[in-house]
């Protein structure tokens, strides 16, 4: 009988230690999201699926994501980037041609096709010394950044003019702290709901759905320069126009803005907006 209680506590005290991350921002009744006793703006964080239609594993990864998105709200901007040769057009199961010349820049950058795919990044930061990270440490990169206050506001409003074909956005920017490092700014555009195969563990799904892929990155895959360093309280503005694909379906499509350290390449704010559409 002792033996068994002892068996029973020492359970109790392992699982206890674990560490478990909860679901601390899941939506509520009536899609409301977030934590409102954190300050406004709050820290959003791109994190960055490579993936692609071939690869058996990816679906669990997209899965991660999903599930990460739905727990934490609007602190993640999650993003999909094909890459690789498990991304490449293979005869009519696979015709589609889903990467960017963004993605293979960035695949070639942090090496991570290389690696193996699915592999992400958390605001392209360091996560138990690694920034390619792989699904199983995407959570807990997230819980350790989400509720820190950030060092930039971010505002979006753009429209997507579907008789030519083409994009417009501003963008407004308020750095919250003091910045002593080159600041670049990044866009993309992110489709989501597209239809289409994927290789899983279960075989080819011929319907399956593709969220968040990335389209288009209209200042290139590490942005262009925004400011040689900042203070608090200082204001950047910057408008983009750009062609839109005949093919993306503009409903379903997304601009992501972001800013980063031009030097480490750590995102340190990112948002994002749906196009209103003309």
């Amino acid at each position: 009988m002792k033996l068994n209680i002892y068996i029973i506590f020492l359970f109790l005290f392992i699982v206890s230690a674990c560490d478990v991350i909860d679901k601390p921002l899941k939506e509520n009744e009536g899609n409301t999201c977030g934590d409102e006793t954190l300050p406004i703006p709050i820290r959003k964080i791109l994190v960055e699926d490579y993936t692609g239609q071939k690869c058996n594993n990816c679906p669990l990864a997209a899965e991660v994501l999903h599930e990460i998105k739905a727990d934490y709200c609007d602190h993640i901007i999650p993003i999909a980037v094909h890459v690789g040769s498990f991304a490449t057009p293979s005869g009519s199961i696979f015709p589609n041609d889903y990467r960017t010349i963004a993605g293979t820049e960035l695949d070639d950058f942090y090496g991570i096709s290389s690696i193996g795919l699915p592999q992400g990044m958390v605001n392209r930061m360091s996560y138990q010394d690694y920034t390619v990270l792989n699904k199983d440490n995407w959570r807990a990169a997230v819980h350790a950044l989400f509720q820190t206050p950030p060092d930039v506001d971010i505002q979006i409003t753009t429209t997507y003019d579907t008789l030519q074909n083409k994009i417009y956005a501003d963008i407004n920017i308020t750095t919250l702290n003091a910045m002593n490092f080159d600041l670049n700014i990044g866009a993309y555009l992110t489709e989501d709901s597209i239809i289409s195969p994927q290789l899983s563990h279960e075989g080819i799904i011929s319907n399956y759905v593709h969220r968040h892929m990335l389209r288009a990155a209209p200042l290139g895959a590490f942005g262009e320069s925004l400011a040689s360093s900042a203070s608090i309280g200082n204001k950047f503005s910057k408008s983009i126009t750009f062609e839109a694909d005949t093919v993306w379906k503009p409903e379903h499509c997304e601009l992501i803005i972001f800013v980063s350290n031009a030097e480490t390449g750590q995102i340190i704010q990112a948002e994002s907006e749906h196009f209103s559409l003309k």
